[in-house]
């Protein structure tokens, strides 16, 4: 479906938003993790991203405050979205409720604790905030502007990972030991596959679009995210079971990947044989293990502090950070059970959105849709309370299809008035 309206109206304020949530997500998914690349390897100048984030979010909340002061009148259809959205806005105003009022007795938990609670206002306070924001007006102005700009930003981080390939298998492959201060290739990954999703859903000739595909394969096989690299094939390749043509295109794809394994593991080679992803391992799973250690020991917590939730209480349990679930089962330990089930129900209303225009076939959709598929999934058994891509998804979704609803009841004003003109005439 095209839209042709849109339910936010056009003025400095709304351009300026969009503008900041942009800049945003570019910082967010494409420059700090190449920078912060750079910083380990090459050594360059340390810059506290955390810090240029959270001003970008004083910003916006400045121009919301402005916008929100003015008395332009409202469209019924943006209270609409408002209040869709409102257990969404509740939760992570919740959210920042109970970060701040934490502060003063989780400094206690670890002796990087101040640290620890910074970079939690910095994914969750502001990350929260900022991608819902940058969702609700993702759409407002020429969709062109993005669809380049991404592709731009795609080939640079392409480029970027293929000329520092060397570092990649030194680091995840070869375990070198002039590289052991080993970057967050997670963080990488996440960034690289937000891109390449947008680009996949709008490139249009099939070629190019397998070409795409491909090349980002490759890309998670040297940057090794095993449950990025298995959800991005899900959700790119899900979707074509509902189109025959198109699954029928991609059977040669399907058939190669799950070869894959037989033909790489017969290739005498350390890119191979060390591959986290190709060689998966269930019961010597080190790290798995680990990460069920620190569930168990998590949702032991959570037997007694499930309703009111214990924020960094995997800080105060393990002595140190990244010992959260790796599931959004860590949300309900981190805030309670009513931002949970707040939670709850905005994914719920992004499904249901999603499937209301499920015979939908635009790049916003396509590209809301494949987000979702890959990130949704991730929520039940790999992405922690950090990952907050989904807020990004569920405003941009609702605003989509209230727009859409503006643009047909537009239509039908139009044609009426240019009817009664005919028939005035004749």
């Amino acid at each position: 479906m095209r839209m042709d309206y849109h339910i936010i109206k056009k003025s400095w304020l709304s351009s300026s938003i969009w503008i900041v949530g942009l800049l945003y997500i570019i910082i967010l998914y494409f420059i700090t993790p190449v920078y912060k690349f750079c910083e380990v390897y090459f050594e360059y100048p340390k810059i506290n991203f955390s810090a240029i984030r959270f001003f970008l979010f004083i910003i916006t909340l400045f121009f919301l405050l402005l916008l929100a002061l003015t008395k332009r009148k409202r469209l019924v259809f943006l209270k609409k979205a408002f209040t869709i959205l409102m257990p969404s806005i509740i939760c992570i105003f919740l959210v920042v409720t109970i970060i701040f009022i934490s502060y003063s007795f989780v400094l206690s938990y670890s002796n990087d604790a101040l640290n620890i609670y910074l970079l939690r206002i910095d994914s969750c306070v502001v990350g929260y905030s900022m991608l819902f924001i940058a969702g609700f007006f993702f759409d407002y102005l020429d969709i062109k502007v993005i669809k380049k700009l991404f592709l731009y930003i795609w080939i640079v981080f392409t480029l970027f990972i293929f000329y520092n390939l060397n570092i990649f298998i030194s680091s995840f492959f070869l375990y070198d030991v002039k590289f052991e201060k080993v970057i967050n290739y997670i963080f990488i990954t996440n960034g690289y596959l937000f891109f390449s999703i947008f680009v996949l859903c709008f490139i249009e000739k099939a070629l190019l679009k397998v070409l795409i595909w491909i090349i980002t394969l490759i890309v998670l096989f040297f940057v090794p995210s095993r449950s990025n690299t298995f959800l991005f094939i899900f959700a790119t390749l899900f979707p074509l079971l509902f189109n025959l043509k198109r699954l029928l295109y991609s059977i040669p794809l399907i058939i190669l990947f799950f070869l894959s394994d037989t033909i790489f593991s017969s290739i005498d080679s350390d890119l191979f044989t060390n591959s986290r992803t190709l060689n998966i391992d269930i019961e010597g799973d080190l790290s798995l293990a680990e990460r069920q250690y620190q569930a168990s020991k998590n949702i032991e917590n959570l037997k007694s502090t499930w309703f009111f939730g214990d924020f960094m209480g995997d800080v105060r349990i393990h002595g140190e950070d990244g010992h959260e679930t790796h599931s959004y089962i860590s949300f309900w330990e981190q805030f309670g059970i009513i931002p949970f089930f707040l939670l709850l129900i905005s994914v719920s209303t992004l499904l249901y959105y999603l499937y209301l225009l499920r015979y939908d076939n635009s790049f916003i959709y396509m590209s809301t849709l494949i987000l979702s598929l890959f990130f949704i999934p991730g929520m039940i058994f790999a992405k922690g309370f950090s990952s907050n891509l989904i807020w990004f998804m569920i405003p941009r979704i609702v605003v989509y299809y209230q727009s859409l609803k503006y643009g047909e009841l537009m239509n039908q004003t139009t044609k009426s008035i240019n009817k009664s003109k005919t028939q005035s005439i004749s």
